[in-house]
């Protein structure tokens, strides 16, 4: 009985019904046994039978099979004039895919016709690929191997061929670069010892350039240094040849000179006080004038300045001028005073005054805020 029987519905029964029997066929005639054990099926009864045709797998008959005892297994293969390991592996592939494909619970999945099945199962004898098998790339390969095995022995021992020659070659490369490997051992070495005796100097220049600006021979350390500092426009990856200035370098190169990054303005008067932000972005300048310039440093744009008091410097002779500038610790408020003896807090971002202090006595020569 097939599902589609099995469901007692009204679909019309069809060849592929008979298919379905084929296969149970095939299955016993491979195993000995049938897909459903009948007993079970019949202690079942009617309505479960009919549920287990329908829903239930039945198993591959390889793996039917492999579980079976072994007496009865030897039974089985007997019957069949070949030996059980040898049984299971004939059974196992092609005729797993043969048979479950005419068992499919799904009509449309199984063969149309018989003729379609008694082509796949020739295909089998034939070791041609199976319709009912998926058609992976190793399977048509094991095909054709099978079909054509002459070629293929002649093709695998051309390949052991190519192989022993490529085995022959790569040993005698390998001996060449053996012995290439010994003589760029023996190069390396030659270059570590003079690099060795190139830091060796090196360090020993560092001390004597050290020492000379200990005792403010600028001239000398000049000498020492320069020694060390790769030719212009050329660079090489040699050892003999590899930069070897460090940080000591640069520290000595540093203390000889005085390089200007920038010069942000000129003044017509004194500057009193230069503050810095805390985070490098402003910088105040406190000028005699009582003007306070401010300048973004990141851009090195000048802002528009404040003021604390105003006139020429010329009119405060006499007076004890003095004109200082402080940021706060969060960088956005800058105090400013001088002469006039108040102190000015501004938002240097939203440039705007924020407070005036008043109340001091004296004029205000420097401005702190506390941490």
């Amino acid at each position: 009985m097939s599902p589609e029987q099995a469901e007692m519905t009204s679909l019309d029964i069809d060849t592929r019904t008979d298919i379905y029997s084929l296969g149970v066929l095939l299955y016993e005639l491979l195993t000995g046994r049938t897909p459903f054990d009948p007993s079970e099926l019949i202690q079942s009864g009617l309505d479960e039978m009919r549920r287990t045709i329908r829903e239930r797998e039945p198993g591959r008959p390889s793996t039917r099979l492999s579980t079976m005892a072994e007496g009865e297994l030897t039974t089985v293969a007997k019957h069949r004039h070949t030996e059980a390991p040898r049984l299971i592996h004939l059974v196992r592939g092609d005729l797993d895919w043969i048979v479950m494909k005419c068992l499919e619970k799904d009509r449309a999945r199984r063969y149309e016709t018989a003729n379609g099945l008694a082509s796949d199962i020739q295909r089998h004898l034939n070791n041609e690929p199976v319709v009912a098998r998926p058609p992976s790339t190793l399977y048509r390969i094991e095909k054709l191997a099978r079909r054509n095995r002459f070629a293929f022995t002649a093709a695998a021992l051309v390949a052991l061929a190519l192989v022993l020659g490529i085995v022959a070659s790569t040993w005698q490369a390998i001996r060449a670069t053996r012995f290439r490997q010994q003589a760029q051992g023996e190069a390396q070495r030659a270059e570590a010892e003079a690099l060795a005796n190139r830091q060796n100097l090196y360090a020993a220049d560092m001390n004597l350039a050290n020492h000379a600006l200990e005792n403010y021979n600028l001239p000398r350390v000049r000498e020492l240094i320069e020694k060390h500092r790769p030719p212009a426009g050329k660079s090489s990856n040699s050892p003999l040849r590899s930069d070897l200035r460090g940080w000591e370098w640069r520290y000595l190169a540093g203390q000889c000179r005085s390089d200007e990054l920038a010069t942000l303005a000129r003044f017509g008067s004194c500057v009193f006080t230069v503050s810095i932000s805390r985070d490098g972005h402003w910088l105040a300048a406190a000028c005699g004038d009582g003007t306070v310039g401010l300048w973004d440093l990141r851009t090195r744009r000048q802002l528009p300045s404040f003021e604390t008091y105003r006139g020429p410097a010329s009119f405060f002779e006499g007076e004890d001028r003095s004109h200082a500038a402080a940021f706060s610790p969060d960088c956005r408020t800058l105090a400013a005073g001088g002469i006039n003896k108040d102190i000015f807090l501004w938002d240097v971002v939203e440039h705007r005054t924020v407070a005036i202090l008043t109340g001091h006595q004296g004029t205000v020569g420097h401005l702190a805020f506390s941490p």
